[in-house]
């Protein structure tokens, strides 16, 4: 309000008006002022907003998690609270699904946004090819395949998880279906291979339900399974009915595989 008041060379009414009405903004532009890096200034102002207008746009929250994980290529970014992890909900419709998802994320993770809105260039006309190019180039990058990077790199991931919720496990991540392990779960680094490499509907994936049962790949018709050790970071294989797995480890999922086949 003291800008319109004291800078009349420009119109900053005006610009405050179009950028309240942002659809997800919906009147709660302050957090913009922590974006510039002078907040007198109006061509600055005018320029962050209207990149930060085109990173909420409808067009990009119309696509599941996309968002979210462009973010994840600059820092890990999940709300935490002990094993718990969870990330923001596309949904706009309520004051509260906006409270409690986007605007919770802007206000724990600012400086990330302004990383995110520094980096777009001013004339960027097409913000949903940008983020997916901006996620290429960090897998182009990274060779550390974490769990973070699965989830970057594999769009299908995050979409296992109806409620947004994770599970931390030692080393192990899990994708739960509900809010609750004692639900159907998904543990990350099987279920993705197993996204990946089952064009020829060789295997299935058995997905776990309460703590400590069997979660992993297997072949149909077989009672062999696949999983990822929560204690070594590595992959074992055992039997559904026998939960004493052999004393074998493996580096990689392909080289269990292998010795399944």
């Amino acid at each position: 309000a003291e800008l319109i008041v004291t800078d009349t060379k420009n119109n900053w009414e005006e610009l405050f008006i179009k950028v309240e009405s942002h659809h997800y903004f919906q009147g709660q532009i302050g957090f913009i002022f922590k974006l510039v890096n002078n907040q007198e200034d109006y061509i600055e102002f005018q320029e962050v907003s209207s990149k930060v207008s085109k990173v909420f746009s409808p067009d990009v929250l119309a696509i599941s998690n996309l968002l979210f994980r462009s973010f994840l290529t600059l820092n890990t970014c999940f709300f935490q609270n002990g094993n718990k992890l969870t990330y923001p909900f596309n949904e706009s419709l309520t004051l509260r699904a906006r409270n409690e998802n986007w605007r919770r994320f802007l206000a724990e993770n600012i400086e990330l946004v302004k990383k995110m809105i520094d980096d777009i260039d001013t004339n960027c006309n097409d913000i949903v090819q940008y983020l997916k190019e901006r996620i290429q180039k960090y897998l182009d990058l990274n060779s550390t395949q974490d769990y973070v990077f699965k989830i970057i790199a594999n769009e299908k991931l995050l979409k296992y998880s109806l409620k947004n919720n994770i599970r931390q496990y030692n080393h192990a991540y899990y994708l739960l279906s509900t809010t609750r392990i004692y639900s159907f779960f998904a543990e990350i680094f099987t279920y993705d291979w197993f996204l990946l490499n089952n064009d020829d509907n060789k295997y299935e994936y058995h997905f776990g339900k309460n703590e400590g049962s069997i979660v992993g790949i297997k072949k149909k018709e077989d009672t062999n399974v696949i999983f990822y050790d929560i204690d070594t970071g590595k992959f074992k294989i055992t039997q559904i009915e026998n939960l004493n797995s052999s004393p074998e480890y493996f580096e990689t999922i392909d080289e269990a595989i292998q010795k399944l086949n």
